[in-house]
């Protein structure tokens, strides 16, 4: 009996609850977005790419073609190799890209030069890349309106 009026007062009083207008966010929203994944596996062994080697990559090759910022993802995964059936754990950097209003092509070319790189500088460590590609998003960008 306790509880039930436990849980009675707790939604009582979450029902009564409203923000005031000056505790409300601001939304902005966009439309018809394309946005990109882009992962990158690091690879394994003594050749494994470090943070500190993706720091240095994304200084020099993500920031000068996206300088309006990116989000980076630091994520683990596992996948079974193929020629000797055993599982793979390997760490992977995923930089989230928002596509250029107006210029997909433009875009989708950018991040391929950065798949391309990120393979060619890392791939004795096995490194590889793949790039997931979302179309047609809508993105809503909650802010406090100061």
């Amino acid at each position: 009996m306790r509880i039930i009026a436990l849980i009675i007062a707790f939604v009582a009083a979450t029902v009564a609850w409203t923000p005031t207008a000056s505790a409300a966010a601001s939304v902005a929203v966009q439309e018809n977005q394309t946005t990109y994944e882009i992962h990158c596996g690091t690879g394994n062994g003594s050749d494994a790419v470090t943070p500190e080697m993706f720091d240095q990559f994304y200084s020099e090759v993500v920031a000068p073609r996206f300088p309006q910022g990116t989000a980076i993802h630091t994520v683990g995964g596992r996948w079974r190799d193929p020629k000797t059936s055993s599982l793979v754990t390997e760490k992977a950097f995923v930089i989230g890209v928002e596509g250029n209003a107006g210029s997909e092509a433009a875009s989708e070319a950018l991040v391929g030069e950065i798949a391309n790189e990120y393979v060619q500088r890392f791939g004795k460590a096995n490194a590889s890349c793949f790039v997931r590609i979302y179309k047609g998003i809508t993105t809503k960008l909650y802010y406090a309106d100061k």
